[in-house]
């Protein structure tokens, strides 16, 4: 959320200056979009971020409890119920994090104009200044805030490989999950395996691995 208060505070010293006074409309109409792109993919991250960690514990405990009921030879139905509760929770988790990867993949898909308008907008100021000195200082401060701006673009992109990658990693566990399903579905003497449920195990260490990362970003927009 930083980064959108920097756009926002950018845009009105740029769009007030008069050494920004033929292209700083442009370039502050061009950093209010940026700036609400931010915003919204900041909420729909951070709703994602929650749901994740919650679907990381809750399917620990299920992993443990269905592990701890294997010992006592439980019986199919049961097995076939948790299965199925962690497939709706992760099918509803990879959908939070579809969705926000295409807010990201939103707000940086005009990267390249952003910075263009900001470069020409820049290079015209200077030339205005060339004999208005006094107007200096106002490019000075902007360039200080652009720089925070450029950083956010970079980190979009960060996020954006952090996202394909949770992706990937919740469509393999809904895979592995969807395996176990049709075996459950069948005999009721047959037993879900340890392997499989450290698989699934497995699988949630990598998303918890990511998740940690993914967070680690998330803190910089």
């Amino acid at each position: 959320m930083e980064h959108a208060i920097t756009c926002r505070e950018v845009a009105r010293t740029i769009q007030t200056s008069p050494a920004f006074e033929f292209h700083g409309c442009q370039i502050s109409t061009s950093l209010h979009e940026f700036r609400d792109k931010l915003i919204t993919a900041d909420t729909s991250l951070r709703n994602m971020f929650d749901r994740c960690s919650i679907v990381c514990e809750s399917f620990e405990t299920e992993i443990e409890t269905m592990m701890e009921f294997m010992k006592r030879k439980g019986d199919t139905q049961y097995f076939k119920k948790r299965v199925e509760k962690l497939l709706i929770k992760i099918k509803e988790l990879r959908r939070l994090v579809e969705k926000s990867h295409r807010l990201i993949l939103d707000a940086k898909g005009n990267n390249h104009n952003i910075e263009g308008n900001i470069e020409y907008g820049l290079s015209e100021a200077e030339n205005f200044c060339y004999n208005n000195e006094r107007y200096l200082a106002d490019i000075d401060k902007a360039k200080e805030k652009l720089v925070i701006v450029e950083d956010s673009l970079d980190n979009l992109h960060d996020i954006s490989h952090l996202l394909t990658k949770m992706k990937a990693i919740l469509m393999r566990y809904e895979e592995k999950l969807l395996m176990i399903t049709p075996e459950v579905n069948g005999d009721n003497t047959f037993e879900v395996t340890r392997d499989d449920l450290n698989s699934l195990n497995s699988a949630i260490e990598k998303l918890k691995t990511c998740h940690y990362k993914f967070a680690q970003r998330c803190e910089e927009i």
